[in-house]
């Protein structure tokens, strides 16, 4: 079986010599069965890729929540006053203090 050009598997049939020799029949039943072992193989194969895209889903939202938590910390102390707002800071925005609050 190729999968993305690479070899997973590879399936041999044999027979010994006194027995007869492969029939039309018989290569068209491996052939099948390649192909749903072909199947299997690659639905397992994208049910790990999944799980760890899931897993790495998580752990980015994760990095999110805290990215989030560190960005309101840094800005409540520095942007104490209601009436102003916090932005991000780009070089545009800061003034002779260096303040990114608007």
């Amino acid at each position: 079986m190729l999968v993305e050009e690479e070899a997973k598997a590879v399936l041999t049939l044999r027979r010994e010599a006194s027995e007869a020799p492969f029939t039309q029949e018989d290569a068209r039943r491996a052939e099948l069965f390649a192909r749903h072992a072909a199947s299997a193989f690659l639905l397992m194969e994208l049910a790990v890729s999944r799980r760890r895209l899931a897993e790495k889903a998580e752990e980015l939202q994760k990095t999110n929540h805290h990215k989030d938590a560190f960005v309101a910390g840094v800005a409540s102390p520095t942007c104490s006053s209601s009436s102003r707002r916090w932005t991000p800071p780009t070089p545009a925005r800061w003034g002779a203090s260096g303040s990114a609050c608007t």
